[in-house]
């Protein structure tokens, strides 16, 4: 009994460790995946999927484009094996029209930000709001790939790399579910 107790406290005490990067609305870009509702998000190409949701209670619509990264070794080779393909979300986010913000990998550790290199530029840390300016989103529509390092709680750094093929018909479609 004393067991189930001392292991009830403990998972309460660290439900508060997990990360979530607010946006605007309070309402933060999920540092994990989550299920999506019946029908889930739809194919707009073979590479990028799309999907709105609304929280009723907080009166907020959550709109994105997504795809999923390959995790990468440390010397920048795609991990082998079902473990490290499309592993990862990365997604372009808009709540209530606003944005961008981007939900990078399954970022969940404490005080850890995730951190992106679109193709050969600089290396982009994204803040705990996650937004990003309009000129990221350029960057994005003029490369090919992206590397990014996010951060799972305990294990620490996971590295991937995501094709942004397509990425020019997912926002398109992305500004036509934010209207």
């Amino acid at each position: 009994m004393n067991k189930i107790i001392l292991a009830s406290m403990f998972a309460f005490l660290l439900s508060g460790c997990a990360q979530q990067m607010s946006s605007p609305y309070g309402y933060g870009v999920p540092a994990r995946a989550v299920t999506p509702p019946p029908g889930g998000p739809v194919a707009i190409n073979s590479n990028w999927r799309k999907n709105c949701t609304e929280d009723r209670v907080k009166n907020v619509k959550r709109c994105f484009v997504g795809t999923f990264g390959d995790m990468v070794g440390a010397d920048g080779s795609v991990v082998s094996g079902a473990v490290g393909k499309n592993v990862a979300p990365f997604q372009i986010v808009y709540f209530n029209g606003q944005g961008p913000y981007l939900n990078v990998g399954h970022n969940d550790f404490p005080g850890r930000s995730p951190t992106i290199r679109i193709g050969e530029g600089n290396v982009i840390e994204i803040d705990e709001s996650a937004k990003v300016s309009s000129e990221v989103i350029n960057q994005l529509l003029e490369s090919d790939y992206l590397l990014a390092s996010y951060n799972v709680w305990p294990e620490g750094r996971r590295d991937m790399r995501v094709d942004l093929s397509g990425i020019e018909e997912a926002l398109e479609e992305l500004e036509n579910l934010i209207k």
